[in-house]
Parts: structure tokens; C-alpha cells; sequence
């Protein structure tokens, strides 16, 4: 089991990660990535690459075209910018989730 701490002092623990699954939103600038053996202990918010720092979703904002992330319970929400297509981003997003909690 991992540790991170939020910006602002919350403290997160997370469970080794088994695999990721992709599927779309009703959202068109939102992605759903469901971690297969992984679960959040309560649910985080990271805006940009700044917040970001130090924690795994770090990995996330180095994917050009994530905007943000939300994740609770088994699942990673992330934002795309408007201007990218989901096409290009959904592979490395799933890499990035995969490298940062597996």
C-alpha cells in the first residue's frame, strides 16, 4: 500500500493496482478509468500539474490535454482539454495510471 498527501495535508492510502478499464462519459471532456483492485480511501481533486506534485497522479498531468482529475472509490475521472480528442489521450492516460499506482 501506497501513501500520498493531498495539497492542504489530507493524507491518502492506496492499494496496489491491478489494471485500468477506459470507457466514455455522458461528459465529452470527461473519461472514466476504473482501477481494477485499487480503491481510494476518500475521495481527491487535483486541478492542475502544480497539485499534482509529489503525488501519483502526478503521471496524469504529464499526458498532454489533462485539465484535471477527480477519483474516489475504484475510479479515476479525468478532464481533457477542449481542444483534444479522446483518441490520443486514452492510451497514455491508462499508461500513466497504470506505471503510477501498479
Amino acid at each position: 500500500m501506497a501513501a500520498f498527501r493531498q495539497p492542504g495535508g489530507r493524507c491518502y492510502a492506496l492499494q496496489a493496482m491491478v489494471s485500468v478499464t477506459a470507457q466514455p462519459t455522458p461528459n465529452p471532456h470527461a473519461y472514466k478509468f476504473t482501477l481494477e483492485g485499487h480503491a481510494f480511501d476518500s475521495p481527491v481533486s487535483v486541478g492542475n500539474a502544480g497539485d499534482a506534485a509529489g503525488t501519483p497522479f502526478e503521471a496524469l498531468f504529464k499526458v498532454e490535454g489533462v485539465a484535471s482529475i477527480f477519483a474516489t472509490a475504484n475510479f479515476v475521472t479525468v478532464m481533457k482539454d477542449p481542444g483534444r480528442n479522446w483518441s490520443g489521450l486514452v492510451e497514455p492516460v491508462t499508461e500513466a495510471l497504470e506505471g503510477a499506482f501498479g
